[in-house]
């Protein structure tokens, strides 16, 4: 049939002794070439013989280019050139301040994955995942980690805060996470609720703690006679 070649002589001859000579022939089923696995690659199946597939997959960090199939053609061929595998690597990123970076899968080739987190007081914008495609780029930038600090809370009229130093006070226009605020009034007011001194806590959410303080001026009113 189509799928067969004749291999030995095709003709036979009438000899003198009045009969035909003996041919080897026989048919073989046509067959391809063993197909070679690429460089970080592999392929699957082992039947060679036409009209038979062969399948290409490449190891993890690698881009399959090409068609990943190929079948045996009745010429004895591979129906299209084998695809190749490319390797592919995003490469680290660097350090990300207030903040730390874990390569998940101890690697930076394709597929790969980085989680990025910030330190204890810092909050981060942008994406706590990043992972490695096909243009050799992350799927995002990474992210920032930026200080939690409180804002300078209002004047409230009549009252006076002292910041403590168990937060990091780096300016009077925010605070950081743990600054301690103690109110009092200002002289001849008094705290609402009779206390000498009101304490609010920078939290780490980034507000503070308690409510604002209120100072009511002191009038003893008129003495008796």
């Amino acid at each position: 049939g189509d799928d067969y070649n004749l291999v030995g002589e095709t003709k036979i001859r009438c000899e003198a002794n009045g009969k035909w000579t003996r041919t080897k022939t026989r048919c073989e089923i046509i067959k391809c070439p063993a197909p070679r696995a690429p460089n970080g690659g592999r392929v699957s199946g082992y039947n060679y013989e036409v009209h038979k597939k062969v399948e290409y997959s490449c190891m993890p960090g690698h881009m399959l280019l090409g068609d990943p199939v190929l079948t045996c053609l009745r010429s004895g061929d591979w129906s299209i050139n084998p695809p190749r595998c490319k390797y592919i690597d995003c490469d680290k990123v660097g350090p990300v301040p207030g903040g730390k970076v874990y390569y998940a899968n101890d690697s930076t080739h394709l597929g790969s994955l980085i989680e990025f987190r910030c330190d204890k007081n810092f909050k981060l914008t942008g994406a706590p995942k990043v992972t490695c495609q096909e243009s050799g780029d992350w799927s995002s930038a990474p992210p920032s980690c930026t200080e939690v600090r409180c804002p300078s809370p209002e004047k409230i009229n009549n009252t006076i805060f002292r910041p403590s130093s168990r937060g990091r006070i780096s300016s009077t226009s925010s605070f950081g996470v743990g600054t301690i605020l103690n109110y009092r009034c200002e002289r001849g007011f008094l705290l609402e609720g009779g206390e000498r001194i009101v304490t609010r806590r920078c939290t780490d959410t980034g507000g503070w703690s308690g409510r604002s303080p209120s100072c009511s001026y002191v009038d003893c009113g008129v003495p008796e006679v």
